[in-house]
């Protein structure tokens, strides 16, 4: 399988959101749903998947140190797969959850920023994710020399996260865009 691209705009720009259904590896150990289409998706709940996004959106934090912190850590839920496959979910989302998603299948992520004090820190401080998570447990699957990219894999198949810095404009300081993702998965109750 190829990876799975979504693009959400975010306040910091355009950030690409990358779900990697090849790393995922689908661990066979979860319950299944075929979808129309052909692929197959784990089923998960969207409350359950929030709390594995803020856990390593927490453990993000933690490498970032004192240098930084993270902007906002909402969990929000976006859509995935093919329009075909989308199917509702009946419910109401009576308790305001951030994270209630009407809709499988579904992704919940985190999109976020590191704000920094001058351009000059955005190397620096991809080389401290790149090393943390790495210690931490994590796969680093792309990273950029230049400074401008790190993809790392958490340590559950399909979580990961995208940072990229971003230089300073009239309208914002110098920062790292930071997306936290789960895989893309079936809602429970989308029949």
């Amino acid at each position: 399988m190829g990876a799975l691209t979504l693009m959400r705009s975010v306040r910091f720009g355009v950030l690409p959101v990358l779900v990697f259904a090849m790393l995922a590896g689908c661990s066979r150990d979860k319950e299944f749903t075929a979808l129309p289409d052909g692929a197959d998706m784990p089923v998960a709940h969207p409350g359950e998947t929030a709390e594995k996004v803020a856990r390593y959106a927490k453990e993000i934090g933690k490498v970032i140190g004192p240098r930084g912190r993270l902007d906002r850590t909402v969990v929000l839920p976006v859509p995935c797969g093919g329009e075909g496959s989308r199917r509702s979910v009946p419910g109401r989302n009576t308790e305001l959850d951030s994270w209630w998603v009407s809709y499988s299948p579904y992704a919940e992520s985190i999109d976020t920023f590191v704000e920094l004090d001058s351009a000059d820190a955005i190397r620096p401080m991809l080389a401290r994710l790149r090393d943390g998570l790495r210690e931490a447990g994590w796969q680093i699957v792309e990273y950029a020399e230049d400074g401008g990219v790190l993809k790392a894999a958490a340590p559950e198949a399909g979580y990961g996260a995208t940072f990229e810095g971003l230089a300073p404009t009239s309208e914002r300081s110098p920062r790292i865009g930071v997306n936290v993702s789960s895989p893309c998965l079936r809602h429970p109750g989308a029949g």
